[in-house]
């Protein structure tokens, strides 16, 4: 709530899908703070549907004496979650603590829920025993699964956060990999076998957790983000703006019910594939080098279509 509470006061009109991608919670999660924040203490919170944000109304100070009031219902909510994973009750805020982002000064109250642990396809095994490794800093060897699911690696990783991301329904792992000697995000459904080892790891001084997951696109990271524009047609944008994309993602409205999607980020390739994926319901605006490889990925396709499908059925 003190997130919240900030975020509107800085006027950055924030929404329930933004604040839910930065803590890894559900976007039912946010709306209860938010309710709560203004049916129980009488926030002035109001809903900018041309800013796609909420918004204060009128000055209004945060009481935080209320948060006793609040940890009322999360200490109902880590029973729940002791219960599913079977945490004993004097290591609780140990291990939720130790999940958090680091060097991030979240509050007891503010640590993401573990709501959407039913969510995606996995081994719930597996998210445990990975749940441990993070808590404990401990490495892990795993047998993960290539994307194209045509092989696999043998690794030691060194995890330091579970993420969910709302866009793909997934459960990702954000751990260093000792083989690609670089921090990979994992999917949870790909990683097989793992085993907890006795070897110790350190988590860097200067990574931030927080810092890697809002330059990441579908799985895919850069260090070097760029600013992207994308135009969708009023039909679509009937669903683009239903959801959270990105971190950083901001929406603007045309009067003809379409919409112009920003997002900073540097992986082009990945949000090329996002785009295509739309055909001509998108047009990306800018950078002009994305426009480029959209075009040629269009006039190779092209080539493709040109020959006849009898012809190739001959062929064949």
């Amino acid at each position: 709530m003190q997130y919240i509470d900030r975020e509107l006061r800085n006027h950055r009109f924030p929404n329930c899908a933004q604040i839910a991608e930065c803590f890894d919670v559900s976007r039912r999660s946010i709306q209860r703070d938010i309710d709560f924040m203004r049916d129980r203490l009488g926030a002035p919170i109001d809903f900018d549907r041309r800013r796609n944000g909420y918004r204060y109304t009128q000055d209004w100070m945060f009481d935080t004496s209320a948060i006793a009031i609040r940890q009322q219902t999360n200490t109902q909510t880590g029973m729940t979650v002791r219960h599913r994973f079977d945490v004993p009750r004097d290591s609780l805020h140990t291990q939720t603590s130790n999940t958090l982002p680091h060097n991030a000064p979240v509050p007891l109250f503010d640590i993401p829920s573990l709501d959407r642990l039913d969510a995606g396809d996995f081994d719930k095994g597996t998210l445990k025993l990975l749940e441990q490794a993070i808590v404990q800093r401990r490495k892990v060897r795993i047998t993960y699964l290539t994307s194209s699911h045509l092989s696999t690696s043998e690794r030691t990783i060194r995890p330091y956060r579970l993420h969910f991301d709302h866009s793909s329904e997934t459960w990702y792992l954000i751990a260093y990999c000792e083989h690609r000697q670089d921090i990979k995000a994992f999917a949870v459904r790909r990683i097989h076998t793992p085993a907890l080892t006795p070897e110790p790891f350190m988590l860097p001084s200067l990574f931030s957790i927080l810092g890697y997951i809002d330059r990441v696109f579908h799985r895919h990271h850069t260090s070097f983000p760029v600013d992207i524009s994308i135009r969708f047609t009023p039909y679509q944008s009937r669903w683009i703006r239903l959801r959270q994309w990105h971190s950083s993602q901001q929406i603007e409205e045309h009067e003809d019910g379409s919409l112009t999607l920003r997002i900073t980020i540097g992986t082009l390739n990945a949000v090329k594939r996002w785009v295509m994926h739309f055909g001509a319901q998108a047009e990306v605006l800018q950078p002009e080098k994305l426009r480029a490889m959209i075009r040629d990925e269009v006039a190779v396709m092209g080539q493709v279509y040109e020959t006849d499908a009898k012809e190739r059925r001959t062929d064949a």
